[in-house]
């Protein structure tokens, strides 16, 4: 079983560049785009984020979370009244596991309280 487990992450590890890559594309098509092909895209991805979730692959949940060295790696801070210490604020590239184990973290920007004024 770990053999086939081994397998699989592996083959989802190479598959997650792709996956980011066809979310960016959507995130940032032309108002111009021709609606069909948007759609048939969407399905596509539609279609393999089923694929792997069928398989035990789910996304790390972010944004809004405690930042866990576990699931996240912080990329930067911001300060921010609105949010406790080490909240995640921001998500710059997703994280995903394999059943219990993490395949890649979420690369995030953390919360950080504003300094005192003097």
């Amino acid at each position: 079983m770990d053999t086939v487990q081994y397998a699989t992450a592996t083959l989802v590890e190479r598959l997650l560049p792709v996956v980011d890559d066809l979310h960016r594309s959507l995130e940032h098509a032309p108002p111009e785009v021709d609606e069909r092909w948007l759609k048939g895209v969407q399905l596509s991805l539609q279609k393999l984020d089923q694929v792997l979730e069928a398989v035990g692959v789910s996304r790390i949940q972010a944004i809004g979370a405690r930042f866990d060295p576990t699931f996240h790696e912080a990329i930067g801070s911001e300060e921010s009244a609105e949010h406790p210490d080490d909240t995640v604020i921001d998500e710059l590239r997703p994280g995903y596991r394999l059943h219990d184990r993490v395949l890649r973290p979420a690369l995030v920007r953390v919360s950080r309280q504003p300094a005192p004024t003097r």
